[in-house]
C-alpha cells in the first residue's frame, strides 16, 4: 500500500480503485484515516441502477418526468455547501451488476446525479480480485478506464495503530486493554495478521486469519469475561493455527494495569515483549473517554519518553494520530530522539 497514491488521487480530484484480497482493511483504512471528511458508501453488489441516479416522478402538472435524485447525492450536496469535504466510496465495484456499473459511468466522471452536480466530491473504490470476489466479480472496460489503479496490501503497522486507536470509535476499556494485547501478538509476529494466500490451505467456508477477523476476535475476546473460553473465540474466527499460536504468546504476558501505570502505581516490566504492549495497552486506555482524558494522555506521553524510542514508536504515533492537540515536551523530546535514530 502506497498512502501517497492514495493522497495524490485526492489532490488531483482522479476516482482511485484499491484492489485487494476480501478483509484486508480496505474499508476500514478509508474510513479511519478520512474521518473528518463526510462519506457516502454504496455497496456495489446490493445496489439497483435507482440508487445511483434517483426515481423518475412525474411533475406537478403531469406534463413531463423528472429525477429524483437518490438521498446519499443530497446528503453530499449538502456537505459540500456546508464547507465540508467529502468522499464517495463505491465499495464491492467490481460486484455490481452491468445496469449499475452503468449508472455510474457518468457520476464517476462528471460527478452528475440528475441535476444535482457534485464536482468537488472526491470517489474512491474497492474491490476484490475476481478469484476472492462474490460471482467472480468484473470491471467493464468504461468503468476500468476511469480509475486510477492501486494494489491494496496489509500495512501491519497501520493495522496496530488503528485498532489502538480504535479506529476512531469508542470503545470499552476491556477492548482497549485486548486490542493492545493482540496487538502486541501481531506486532512480534505480522505474518498471522493476512497470510499470502498462496501458503494457506484455505477452505473460504472456515475461518483464517486477516485483519477483519482480527479485529472480530478482539471484539468478542472484550465480551466475555471468562478467559478460558478466548481460545475458542480466537479459533471460530482466525481459525486454528492462528489462534493456538496467539494464545500461547498471550499466556507467556504478565502486564501491569494500565490504569495503575497512568496513576504511578505500577512500573512497566522489564521484557521488550511486554514493554511494547504496556504502551499499547497505556495508549489505548488514556486515550478512552474520561473526565481528565487530556491530563491521561500527558501522563502517557511522559511515560513513552522514558523507554527506548524504537519500542515507544508506534504507541507515539497512536498518540499523535488520536490526540494531536496534547504535545508536551515530553513528547517532542521522543519525536527528537526517534528523528536522530532515523526511526
Amino acid at each position: 500500500m502506497n498512502p501517497a497514491i492514495i493522497t495524490a488521487s485526492l489532490d488531483a480530484n482522479v476516482p482511485l480503485i484499491l484492489w485487494g484480497e476480501p478483509g484486508t482493511g480496505k474499508t476500514a483504512f478509508i474510513r479511519s484515516f478520512y474521518a473528518d471528511h463526510h462519506m457516502e458508501v454504496l455497496i456495489g453488489s446490493t445496489m439497483d441502477p435507482c440508487d445511483v441516479t434517483g426515481m423518475p416522478l412525474p411533475d406537478v402538472d403531469k406534463t413531463r418526468v423528472r429525477w429524483a435524485p437518490p438521498e446519499w447525492a443530497i446528503r453530499v450536496r449538502d456537505a459540500l455547501d456546508d464547507g465540508k469535504r467529502a468522499i464517495l466510496f463505491l465499495d464491492e465495484l467490481s460486484c455490481a451488476p452491468s445496469s449499475v456499473q452503468a449508472a455510474l459511468l457518468r457520476v464517476v466522471h462528471e460527478r452528475r446525479i440528475g441535476d444535482i452536480v457534485i464536482p468537488e466530491c472526491r470517489i474512491i473504490a474497492a474491490s476484490n480480485p475476481p478469484e476472492t470476489a462474490a460471482d467472480n466479480g468484473f470491471f467493464s472496460a468504461a468503468m476500468s478506464s476511469r480509475f486510477a489503479h492501486m494494489q491494496w496490501s496489509v500495512d501491519t503497522n497501520a493495522w496496530i495503530r488503528g485498532e489502538l486507536g480504535g479506529w476512531g470509535k469508542t470503545r470499552s476499556l476491556s477492548h482497549a486493554k485486548y486490542a493492545a494485547q493482540i496487538c502486541d501478538f501481531i506486532h512480534r509476529n505480522p505474518a498471522t495478521l493476512s497470510p499470502e494466500r498462496e501458503t494457506m490451505t484455505m477452505n473460504t467456508n472456515d475461518p483464517w486469519p486477516c485483519p477483519r477477523s482480527w479485529s472480530a476476535a478482539i471484539t468478542m475476546i472484550a465480551c466475555t469475561a471468562n478467559r478460558e473460553d478466548h481460545q475458542q473465540l480466537l479459533v471460530s474466527c482466525v481459525g486454528t493455527a492462528a489462534a493456538n499460536e496467539c494464545i500461547v504468546y498471550l499466556n507467556n504476558l504478565d502486564l501491569p494495569d494500565p490504569d495503575e501505570l497512568l496513576s504511578g502505581a505500577a512500573a512497566l516490566p522489564k521484557r521488550n515483549d511486554q514493554i511494547f504492549a504496556s504502551l499499547g495497552s497505556l495508549v489505548a486506555v488514556a486515550l478512552l473517554p474520561h473526565v481528565n482524558r487530556l491530563a491521561r494522555v500527558k501522563t502517557a506521553w511522559g511515560i513513552l519518553a522514558k523507554v527506548r524510542p524504537d519500542i515507544a514508536l508506534t504507541a507515539a504515533r497512536v498518540l499523535v494520530d488520536e490526540c494531536p492537540e496534547v504535545t508536551p515536551d515530553e513528547a517532542s523530546a521522543l519525536g527528537a530522539r526517534i528523528t536522530k535514530l532515523g526511526i
